[in-house]
């Protein structure tokens, strides 16, 4: 695995940590950013469509069969966070926001069985999804 995309994948999971340590510190509002609680949902509406984003990209100049389900699935899943955000509570909007990385790491896993993506980039999403799913459990049960 190529130690750039690694970095890019953990540095992006900062944000997220940074909000899980601060929730759990009882900081309740970042100054300048405002509630800590929005400031993790929003990055983290920001990384789910940011993947579905990619998937999207990455079918779009696919010839398969399978492009439509992979398309359609893209943007129920963009929309879906959306929606949680604009909607839901901030522990029903993780875990939508948890569903959809769920679905998405299960898109790309299906992606590589059809040799569509590189063992190496799906072993990075393994790794980002993993720490994302566990702050968010974190920040559930103690938070």
């Amino acid at each position: 695995m190529k130690s750039l995309p690694l970095y890019l994948t953990l540095t992006g999971t900062l944000p997220v940590f940074f909000c899980t340590f601060t929730l759990l510190a009882g900081v309740d509002v970042l100054p300048v950013l405002g509630n800590t609680r929005n400031v993790l949902a929003v990055y983290c509406l920001l990384i789910v469509s940011f993947m579905a984003g990619s998937l999207w990209g990455h079918q779009s100049t696919n010839s398969r069969q399978s492009k439509a389900l992979f398309l359609a699935l893209s943007n129920i899943i963009a929309v879906a966070v959306w929606l949680a955000y604009l909607s839901l509570s901030h522990c029903l909007q993780l875990l939508l926001f948890s569903v959809g990385f769920l679905l998405l790491l299960a898109a790309d896993k299906s992606l590589l069985h059809r040799g569509l993506i590189t063992e190496d980039y799906f072993t990075l999403r393994i790794i980002g999804t993993s720490i994302v799913l566990t702050n968010f459990l974190i920040v559930g049960f103690f938070t």
